[in-house]
């Protein structure tokens, strides 16, 4: 698993590295056209589509892991509610507790007859 994960993380900047050096082809052969690496018009235009797709492919990827590595990292650096017993609930909370147990109490009053 870790393997997949590494590769995983190295295939989009390969990516970028390959299409570079497509993309330095290109104008290589738009430059210097004796040369002659790539003859068809046509094949010049889909190389430079892909180049184009390639280039946000590889850029969406990294940062879609780059997003998911500092999710990782807030979420490790939180600390969970159930280690933190010193936090002070919210005013909001407060006032909902109070509600919720003078429910509670009412509800208790009328099933033992004491109707309050």
């Amino acid at each position: 698993m870790k393997v997949l994960k590494a590769i995983l993380k190295v295939v989009p900047h390969a990516l970028l590295v390959v299409t570079g050096m497509f993309i330095t082809f290109l104008i290589i052969d738009t430059q210097n056209s004796k040369i002659g690496m790539i003859d068809s018009d046509l094949s010049k235009a889909v190389m430079a589509v892909w180049c184009m797709l390639s280039v946000i492919c590889a850029i969406t990827l990294i940062y879609i892991q780059r997003r998911e590595a500092r999710r990782q990292a807030e979420n490790e650096s939180k600390p969970s509610t159930a280690d933190n017993h010193s936090a002070k609930p919210a005013a909001g909370d407060l006032e909902r507790l109070e509600r919720d147990l003078e429910l509670i109490l009412a509800a208790i009053r009328l099933k033992n007859g004491r109707g309050g």
